[in-house]
């Protein structure tokens, strides 16, 4: 249920973010969906959080498969580039976006996590 609710938020959130066409971030959650990705997962602090503050903590490439399955296409993050003709075209496509949703959802989802952990972990409050 999490994992529904932040796909969904973050869906919206693309949307405003980059000026995208609502098909065209629905065509990214389907990559994201697939697990169409080569990519190695973001830096880790001490208690386990990912540290994905900035663009310079994202990897420098991602390899992400077509939608047709017959290739992949190679996401460049930090510049803001992938090799497909969309992109080619100065259009945000949807790899993209589709890796930009991981990393969020990898991010927010251990932030939820985290916190519901410390919730239950608490002492009872003094009656």
């Amino acid at each position: 249920m999490i994992i529904y609710t932040t796909l969904q938020s973050l869906a919206a959130e693309a949307i405003t973010r980059y000026h995208a066409d609502p098909a065209r971030v629905e065509r990214a959650l389907a990559i994201c969906e697939r697990g169409g990705f080569n990519i190695g997962c973001p830096r880790w602090d001490e208690n386990g959080m990912p540290v994905q503050q900035s663009d310079r903590d994202l990897p420098d490439l991602v390899i992400v498969r077509s939608s047709g399955g017959r290739g992949w296409y190679f996401v460049r993050p930090r510049a803001k580039t992938c090799s497909c003709r969309d992109s080619q075209q100065h259009n945000i496509c949807k790899h993209r976006i589709a890796v930009w949703i991981w990393y969020e959802l990898i991010k927010r989802t251990h932030e939820t996590i985290s916190i519901r952990a410390k919730n239950l972990s608490a002492p009872p409050a003094a009656s």
